[in-house]
């Protein structure tokens, strides 16, 4: 679009999104994906996209991905892909940065954590709970003190579960209303009866 290129160009072709944000991103482009995986049960949304376009491409045809993601993001789906026979084109779409520890917005939440005044810690990937756990050194038993720790898939709860915590609520797909909802529900498993 930017380039002055309709929609058009890609009538070839087909789209996939790995989630409903993806999905309304594209929409407001114009663009409908052919594809939005179901991911449950599944090891990893990314993994579940790469089985729901290997389910969706020809069998045995040579199939060429444009795999936009993050910076140096998983190997694991790309690898599927790959394996399967498919010509994979990785964009480094977006980067994570931890941001100074020093920011008003930062000092404030770790303000609360030490206050224990938190009652849910949301991380909506790996990236965010390590540049967190290196906010200080206390840090990581303070999160285990949260009467809510939630992960926005089984990725980010697996990085928690490395670091000996766990994902008390796990969004069933990757986006804010899931997470919001699997909060919800872990809020009303610690409410007694």
């Amino acid at each position: 679009v930017t380039r002055g290129v309709d929609s058009r160009a890609l009538a070839s072709g087909r789209i996939a999104a790995v989630g409903r944000a993806t999905q309304a991103a594209l929409g407001e482009m114009g663009l409908t994906p052919d594809l939005i995986p179901d991911l449950v049960p599944c090891e990893s949304h990314g993994i579940g996209l790469a089985q729901g376009l290997l389910a969706l491409l020809e069998k045995g045809s040579a199939t060429r991905i444009l795999y936009p993601r993050a910076h140096q993001g998983r190997e694991d789906a790309v690898a599927r892909l790959v394996d399967a026979g498919c010509d994979v084109n990785l964009v480094s779409a977006y980067r994570s940065i931890a941001r100074d520890g020093s920011e008003p917005a930062l000092v404030d939440a770790l303000g609360k954590l030490r206050a224990g005044a938190l009652h849910a810690v949301a991380f909506f990937a790996p990236s965010q709970f390590h540049a967190l756990c290196t906010m200080g050194e206390d840090v990581l038993a303070l999160l285990g003190e949260v009467p809510v720790l939630a992960a926005i898939g089984p990725t980010t709860a697996a990085a928690l579960r490395s670091a000996g915590l766990e994902a008390h609520a796990v969004a069933r797909s990757p986006s804010s209303e899931d997470m919001a909802e699997a909060i919800a529900e872990a809020f009303l498993a610690l409410t007694p009866a």
